[in-house]
């Protein structure tokens, strides 16, 4: 993650790493999503995975289409 987010971490005090430093043992994240991967060369802030998204694959969508209204999605299935 320092590689690809690099300046954009956070900075902390010494402080506030001798307060987190041995405090957490595990830290595990799921995240789903309806997109395809892919691997993409291009490293930006807007691609902190390291992989391309698409919405199809070879012309086949992932699923049904979503509405968005605004910030509130709303599933057509």
């Amino acid at each position: 993650m320092q590689e690809i987010v690099g300046d954009r971490l956070p900075k902390f005090t010494k402080e506030e790493v001798k307060m987190v430093k041995h405090s957490i043992h595990y830290v595990g994240i799921n995240q789903y999503t309806a997109y395809y991967l892919y691997d993409q060369a291009i490293v930006s802030h807007q691609q902190d995975w390291n992989c391309g998204f698409a919405y199809d694959r070879k012309g086949v969508p992932t699923g049904p289409k979503v509405i968005s209204v605004k910030s509130a999605s709303i599933s057509t299935c």
